[in-house]
């Protein structure tokens, strides 16, 4: 009877389709992982390709340790690996949390990590793609097209990080804040989340980004993107619209050339 019952249910399975296949080590699930990665409360490796973490996106306070370096990572001294992925080298026995996109590239980290006695691992197995399944705060890349209407909408906050200078070659002028935004050069970023919400407004003259709103963010290139995506993300601020492309339509039209967002000051000299 037991053996009819099986050969039922394999038969029942769609055709061209197998059993689910086990998860093969420690996982952790959505409902225990929030909380915990909200509080900053675990060390969340993301094993993805650097580039994945604008676009589609990346989980809050996870850091990033892509796959294909793993290996060359381990062997690296404290320092260099501080150096390299600016977080510290995990212990053998630290409790750690593996995601990727879909779920793969963790098994495979994990595989490589067990045996090099890192015996506290857990994956989650669903990752990136179920995290924002069940709706949970991500930041990522916005299209230009994104950042436009968010520029236009009075309810969301935008702020534009770029340096208040920029100096290139012999192109030396000051960034012209996008319209729409508020100013705030990622140099004061950290300092000024760290003010009160009077204290801010004071200094800066408008009203200190809520932790719970949506919140969108200029920066100059992808690295400062990512560089303000850790200082957000450890003040708090996890629900993150980034943008980094070009901004040239949307400048003020000024008597001095635009050149790369700047004011072309070597243009401008009285030569009477």
């Amino acid at each position: 009877m037991s053996l009819l019952l099986t050969l039922l249910c394999v038969s029942a399975l769609p055709v061209g389709r197998s059993a689910p296949s086990p998860r093969p080590y420690p996982a952790v699930e959505f409902e225990e992982l929030l909380p915990r990665v909200l509080a900053d409360d675990v060390l969340l490796i993301d094993v993805r390709n650097r580039s994945e973490l604008l676009d589609p996106g990346r989980i809050p306070n996870s850091l990033n340790l892509p796959l294909p370096e793993l290996e060359r990572a381990l062997a690296m001294s404290p320092g260099e690996f501080f150096d390299r992925y600016g977080f510290v080298l995990p212990a053998p026995d630290q409790e750690m949390v593996l995601t990727c996109r879909s779920g793969r590239r963790i098994q495979t980290a994990a595989a490589r990590l067990i045996p090099d006695g890192y015996t506290n691992v857990r994956l989650f197995y669903d990752s990136y793609k179920g995290w924002v399944g069940r709706g949970a705060p991500v930041s990522r890349q916005l299209a230009p097209e994104e950042l436009v209407s968010r520029l236009e909408d009075d309810s969301q906050q935008v702020l534009d990080l770029r340096p208040r200078v920029a100096r290139r070659k012999r192109q030396v002028g000051y960034l012209q804040p996008v319209e729409g935004s508020n100013a705030l050069s990622i140099d004061e970023l950290d300092l000024a989340l760290r003010l009160t919400p009077g204290q801010f407004r004071e200094k800066f003259g408008f009203e200190k980004p809520p932790q719970e709103a949506p919140l969108t963010v200029i920066a100059e290139d992808e690295n400062q993107t990512l560089d303000s995506l850790e200082l957000l993300n450890g003040h708090g601020y996890y629900d993150l619209g980034l943008y980094f492309g070009p901004l040239q339509e949307w400048l003020p039209e000024k008597d001095a050339p635009l050149v790369s967002g700047t004011i072309d000051t070597t243009s401008t000299t009285d030569t009477k």
